[in-house]
């Protein structure tokens, strides 16, 4: 019925939808069971976070390609354009035919506001109004994607670990940050293209701490990564290897302290384990 509904569409590109369409079916169904009720019910929006959350986790999957998040692009044109407020707290999607129509998203980047987009298409077929869709955005988290751990020193927190999702990451950072102002801690596993995944950060002028995983499956410790990288002929001058990730970290922060350094944000990822070890240190 969604994909009948979104193919009237000008903008609609069916190949993209398919595992959407197949995904959220059953939110769907509960969304439109509850279309009625009065819209401004805790019910109504606590079904809507978990359509919007489901329609989020199912574009993550796909992995979408370059080609596919241009046709997505096309797809908002019509509607919306995002923009960000020079923060990383917030990133608002707007209108550019009327700019007083706002949504504010707790979920940073290009990436989410696409995904946004997706669902608020299917939201208004069922009449969902933008007062609703707005207090379901509210109630969003998604830990470790772009998290905001910290304000003071900023640090982000994200699991990205491959090619793609590095990618990714250095996108959101290059919308707020210059690249002199990121420090990165990171790990990764040894099933990971290394080479690859380094490659994309060292295009950067970021700064490098590199840490431990070796105490769980596949995890390696600085020194293998580091063998991994120069084996790779990686240049790893400007690297700094210390398995403690707290130590790493403290390194880092002092930086960012420091009145007369440019840096301005530490940026923790490489891995869903190298973020657990990372919050365990401050439960």
């Amino acid at each position: 019925m969604i994909c009948e509904e979104l193919k009237s569409r000008k903008n609609f590109v069916e190949e993209d939808f398919i595992e959407l369409r197949d995904s959220v079916e059953g939110l769907i169904s509960v969304i439109e069971k509850y279309k009625d009720m009065e819209k401004d019910s805790d019910e109504y929006i606590t079904e809507l976070k978990e359509f919007l959350e489901e329609v989020n986790l199912t574009l993550e999957e796909k992995k979408i390609t370059d080609k596919e998040l241009k046709n997505l692009n096309s797809l908002g044109e019509s509607y919306f354009n995002s923009r960000v407020d020079n923060s990383i707290y917030s990133y608002y999607v707007y209108d550019k035919n009327n700019l007083e129509k706002t949504f504010v998203l707790p979920l940073f980047g290009k990436f989410q506001a696409n995904n946004f987009l997706i669902a608020y298409e299917i939201a208004k077929i069922y009449k969902i109004s933008d007062k609703v869709i707005q207090k379901g955005l509210d109630e969003i988290s998604l830990a470790g994607r772009f998290e905001i751990f910290s304000k003071n020193p900023a640090t982000i927190l994200d699991v990205a670990h491959n090619d793609d999702s590095v990618k990714v990451l250095t996108e959101n950072l290059n919308e707020l940050f210059k690249d002199d102002e990121v420090i990165f801690v990171l790990s990764v596993l040894g099933t990971k293209d290394i080479a690859n995944i380094f490659k994309r950060i060292l295009e950067k002028n970021y700064k490098i701490f590199i840490t431990s995983l070796k105490e769980v499956a596949y995890g390696l410790s600085a020194e293998e990564i580091k063998k991994n990288l120069e084996n790779s002929n990686i240049s790893t001058k400007n690297i700094i290897f210390e398995d403690d990730i707290l130590q790493a970290y403290n390194q880092a922060k002092e930086m960012v302290l420091k009145k007369d350094n440019s840096y301005k944000v530490i940026v923790v990822c490489g891995s869903f384990y190298e973020i657990a070890k990372f919050k365990k240190l401050f439960l």
